[in-house]
């Protein structure tokens, strides 16, 4: 676990995916049948462009781990990384039908919507989204992407004020990406 930490610090924190790949290969060594351990490592891979690699180890943690729900939600961002865009939806769908309570994999369906530039029809997915499940910061993510491709800043920053746990570089980076 402690190098499953330190490898998702590495990686998140200092966005470093390729100094965090040893760190993550160490705590796959440590403990192979740990399906998240393969998870972020793929997650890694893919940070790195790898996305060969990272989707070779999704498909055997799919096989191998048949009900760790997260893994049909990396084949749809792996899908959507590499611009299949057809597929992301079908895969999302999939972890969807899978788990039909969830809201993470509902919101990823809208952002893969909004990737087609459909960015009405996003919005209403993700008012589909809230009107089943309490409003996340996922969601209010989700809100602040659609509001500052549509040119809506100031509303992108009053949804940073309104997040639970708010990341301390979510409003400078809100602000140096609008030339601010």
């Amino acid at each position: 676990t402690g190098f499953q930490w330190y490898a998702d610090m590495v990686l998140g924190a200092f966005g470093e995916p390729e100094k965090s790949l040893p760190l993550f290969e160490r705590a796959i060594a440590l403990d192979p049948l740990a399906p998240i351990l393969k998870l972020e490592y793929a997650n890694a891979l893919s940070d790195q462009g790898r996305m060969a690699d990272a989707t070779a180890i999704n498909e055997k943690l799919l096989a191998d781990h048949p009900d760790f729900l997260r893994s049909y939600r990396m084949r749809a961002e792996l899908l959507y990384q590499q611009a299949d865009l057809v597929g992301a939806l079908r895969a999302v769908n999939h972890a969807i039908a899978r788990e039909p309570a969830g809201e993470p994999a509902k919101v990823d369906r809208c952002r893969f919507i909004a990737g087609f530039g459909a960015l009405q029809e996003a919005e209403g997915c993700l008012g589909k989204v809230a009107r089943e499940h309490s409003v996340s910061d996922r969601q209010r993510t989700m809100q602040l992407r659609l509001r500052n491709v549509r040119g809506d800043f100031s509303t992108s920053l009053s949804l940073l004020d309104g997040f639970a746990q708010p990341d301390p570089w979510a409003r400078p980076a809100y602000l140096a990406l609008n030339g601010r």
